[in-house]
């Protein structure tokens, strides 16, 4: 092993600006032993996970390594003289995972060996002598250092392991994506031989955090785009819990369709839709788009022809608090989910159709402010409005519960004096939305074909509430100062020429499904 030693010049001079990183740059690049035996691939362990788990335990071993160091002992109550001693941070041991502080050889709970960055046939560095004199502490001129597996990530132990062909050509295979406790690998055919051990290298060096690592195979369900794949390492536990949004997410990962990459297009959309807007998600899978928005106050109709994917929608729509129940419990806030299971075209009627049915709340007066930001804050300070009611309401609940408990009967209990001052239960509000102001397709390459779904929407819409019913509300609500609300014709357009709904059987997205009611 081999370090650099900052001079004795360079550590004195050191301005005491400078960070303890900056300090610190003598760093040692721990890496595996020429002496590794590498794979062929033929290897009959390697045809198994478990037996792939038992080769890797027979391999660790041959990754350990010894290093003699100089070092310092001493008290644990003078390790500050020079932990905090900026001369002496140049010399002290630097590697990924190591600490320089560590237990006595002799056994003694209160002595400690502070580790140098100092091969034991080296010279001691002068300001290491003279801090060891000044303090009176030890010097130990060999200390014995194993580093091994441990040590290592997962792209050294794999690049020590796999033949050099293939390290040379392809690099290693340790990119992956990580959802919930699971690692989802795309591993290269040329790795294919080694995917199990490959799989068990990683788990190894994500215990804290993977518990399942599978790879993707080439089989794809064309009905409801998700990925076939194969356990390479760890549980067999696919269910999959994901934090994204301020949300929750739970899902079963082997049937339905999430891409963590997406998260930052997720958002995106998400902050086009302001409070009390009505947004129809038709392909929503487990609800990426739909459940964020409900919880900063959209009305969201979400829907995915996935069964798995409904179900998934159902309760993290539950979880996260923004569940519409079909029973019309009273929400305490606005914003909400209504999850269905149809099929894509005729959910953009069926939205339409529920939206004016429901005739969403709209939104409150006195959060109208416009402008570059301004409508943003505005949001926000509806939105924080809204918790703090919330908020008062649960704390007026639990002064009425416990002024009944320390009254003798109920009747008895003066609740008078408690009412609720914050936060007015019935605002002042702007017209209801009974109309829907986005629609979102998350359907790559395909999404396009769902377009003439939208022609005649309005047409259609008017069929059922009466012509001149739809056009009243159309130019009253053009003329609401609600600042959320998006002009809409008021006069017959192309879009509301009448065109007949048929779901294309071009893609399983169309075909015929009726709406479920959650479980």
């Amino acid at each position: 092993m081999s370090t650099s030693t900052a001079s004795q010049e360079d550590a004195s001079g050191t301005s005491s600006s400078m960070t303890r990183t900056a300090l610190r740059q003598n760093k040692l690049v721990i890496s595996a032993p020429d002496t590794v035996p590498r794979l062929t691939g033929s290897e009959p362990l390697l045809e198994t996970i478990q037996g792939s788990a038992e080769l890797l335990e027979q391999l660790k071993p041959s990754f350990t390594t010894q290093h003699s160091l100089q070092a310092i002992g001493l008290s644990g109550r003078q390790l500050p003289l020079l932990t905090k001693d900026e001369t002496i941070l140049p010399y002290l041991f630097n590697a990924a995972g190591v600490r320089y502080v560590q237990p006595h050889p002799n056994g003694d709970a209160s002595q400690r060996i502070l580790l140098l960055n100092v091969p034991s046939s080296s010279p001691t560095p002068q300001v290491v002598l003279s801090a060891i004199a000044k303090h009176n502490l030890q010097l130990v001129p060999s200390f014995t250092l194993e580093l091994g597996y441990d040590h290592l990530s997962s792209d050294q132990v794999l690049e020590a392991l796999l033949p050099k062909t293939i390290v040379d050509t392809d690099g290693v295979p340790t990119g992956f994506t990580i959802v919930g406790h699971i690692a989802h690998l795309n591993l290269l055919d040329v790795y294919l031989p080694y995917r199990f051990l490959v799989g068990h290298v990683i788990l190894s060096k994500h215990a804290g955090t993977l518990r399942t690592v599978v790879n993707k195979l080439d089989s794809i369900d064309t009905e409801f785009r998700f990925f076939q794949m194969e356990l390479l390492a760890g549980e067999e536990d696919y269910t999959a819990r994901v934090s994204e949004s301020d949300c929750v997410f739970e899902f079963d990962f082997r049937s339905v369709y999430w891409n963590s990459r997406l998260h930052a297009e997720h958002m995106r959309l998400i902050r086009k839709c302001r409070p009390n807007q009505v947004l129809a998600d038709v392909m929503a899978g487990v609800g990426p788009f739909a459940v964020p928005a409900a919880k900063r106050g959209t009305w969201v109709l979400a829907n995915d022809l996935n069964p798995s994917s409904y179900q998934s929608l159902i309760k993290n729509g539950r979880v996260n608090k923004v569940l519409l129940e079909e029973e019309g419990r009273k929400r305490e806030v606005d914003g909400g989910l209504v999850a269905t299971c149809m099929d894509g075209r005729e959910f953009v009627r069926w939205s339409m159709e529920e939206t004016w049915k429901r005739g969403f709340a709209g939104r409150v007066k006195g959060f109208d402010g416009e402008g570059e930001g301004e409508g943003e804050k505005e949001d926000e300070r509806l939105r924080e409005t809204a918790r703090k009611a919330v908020k008062d309401r649960a704390k007026l609940n639990r002064q009425k519960h416990a002024a009944r408990q320390d009254s003798d009967t109920v009747e008895a209990a003066d609740l008078s004096s408690l009412t609720l001052t914050t936060a007015t239960t019935t605002p002042d509000r702007h017209i209801d939305r009974k109309l829907v102001d986005h629609f979102v397709m998350n359907l790559p390459a395909l999404a396009l074909e769902f377009l003439s779904a939208f022609r005649g929407a309005y047409t259609h819409l008017s069929t059922l509430t009466g012509h001149q019913t739809l056009l009243t509300h159309l130019a009253l609500r053009n003329s609401s100062p609600d600042p959320t609300l998006h002009p809409l014709p008021t006069t017959p357009r192309p879009l509301l020429q009448q065109r007949p709904l048929h779901p294309s059987p071009r893609h399983p997205h169309t075909r015929q499904h009726r709406p479920q009611p959650p479980p």
